[in-house]
């Protein structure tokens, strides 16, 4: 039999509960039943999975208790199996289903945010496992001809991330981080600048004009379609290179 075929057996039994291709390739045991030992492979498997949610979802997982996160991280895995062998890469979109479950799930109706607090823990997962930053090539930039220069996209440091949510995001999540003392800011709308500049995660609340440069600067705008950002934003590209926010061009 070919290995995509064992696989494809496996997935059937694991995820979609139909074990009957895997159990034919199982042989007998006095001890255990091929019906026992599929469903060890089973709880493991989703074990592990669900084990991983929670270790990189920790606020979401409080913000709705442990056992009823534990039947979400069920319904994720179901639908979404690994498909890495790294679990640190296992979760990219599990505010999705959230997102979803919370259109379905009457009991979920007041947690409209929960989809947004899993995107920032998400990302600040990611975050710490991005490439260092690098310094700007300055003299290569201003060796470019100034009509190049205009046309000119800039890049964000690897670490860089951006989120826009109508929810008070920042609040929620800092007020469960019991190792942090800080002045909370209460806003509805926040937009957060999730960075690494060395080694500890952060999350900051930037107000709109600097949001919108840095976003406009992710979607490559060109340097002179930025000018109309920068006539807004309490933040220049000179400070943005300095701090290796931007590190390439």
């Amino acid at each position: 039999m070919r290995l995509e075929d064992i696989q494809q057996a496996y997935a059937k039994a694991i995820y979609a509960n139909e074990p009957t291709a895997l159990e034919a390739l199982i042989h007998e045991s006095p001890e255990f039943s091929t019906e026992q030992r599929v469903g060890v492979y089973q709880n493991n498997t989703i074990g592990g999975l669900k084990t991983a949610l929670r270790n990189t979802f920790p606020v979401c997982e409080t913000l709705v208790g442990k056992d009823y996160f534990g039947q979400l991280a069920q319904h994720h895995v179901k639908l979404n199996p690994s498909a890495d062998r790294n679990l640190e890469e296992y979760g990219a979109n599990f505010s999705e289903t959230l997102a979803t479950l919370i259109e379905q799930r009457p009991e979920l109706a007041e947690l409209a945010y929960l989809s947004d607090v899993a995107k920032l823990e998400w990302i600040q997962h990611q975050t710490y496992f991005a490439n260092d930053r690098q310094s700007f090539d300055l003299e290569a930039f201003a060796a470019l001809a100034p009509e190049v220069q205009t046309q000119v996209t800039f890049i964000l440091a690897d670490d860089v991330s951006l989120i826009d949510s109508p929810y008070p995001i920042y609040d929620i999540w800092h007020s469960h981080q019991q190792s942090i003392e800080l002045e909370i800011t209460h806003t509805e709308h926040n937009y957060l600048l999730i960075q690494r500049p060395q080694w500890k995660v952060t999350a900051t609340l930037i107000d709109g004009a600097y949001y919108a440069l840095l976003k406009a600067i992710s979607d490559s705008k060109t340097l002179i379609e930025l000018t109309v950002f920068l006539a807004e934003s309490p933040v220049d590209l000179a400070t943005l290179i300095e701090q290796k926010i931007i590190t390439s061009f």
